[in-house]
């Protein structure tokens, strides 16, 4: 059951978002917020696909920073910044224009996808 959840939650976050609009989210879109065990965690203020993908960016990327510090879970790493991949090439097939949350401007998301892409052929044997 566990598995069909998550099967379904994957599918769900890879294909549910087919806006093409060049949406703008700006860093006060998405909410910083701790959690029971002291973690941040990024929740989306507005229910759109370019704030939802940038929460779900913001929340990998905080998730890779806590299991990369130790140099464990090399599979989960390696699964982390396969999923950061799809989120960003997603916004950019579709336009979205991420906030920095500190400082000005927006995020870089070729910029983004290469530095993802270059910690998976570092990390990923099987890229």
């Amino acid at each position: 059951m566990h598995r069909f959840a998550l099967g379904l939650l994957i599918i769900l976050t890879v294909t549910g978002c087919n806006q093409d609009d060049g949406t703008a989210v700006s860093a006060d879109d998405v909410a910083m917020v701790k959690g029971p065990d002291g973690t941040t965690q990024y929740m989306p203020v507005t229910h759109d696909a370019a704030t939802s993908g940038y929460a779900q960016w913001l929340q990998l990327r905080a998730d890779l920073a806590a299991i990369g510090s130790t140099g464990d879970f090399l599979d989960t790493q390696v699964g982390n910044l396969h999923l950061q991949r799809i989120l960003l090439q997603r916004a950019q097939a579709r336009h979205w224009k991420w906030a920095k949350l500190h400082g000005s401007g927006v995020v870089d998301l070729i910029a983004a996808q290469k530095t993802v892409q270059t910690r998976i052929s570092q990390l990923d044997p099987n890229r």
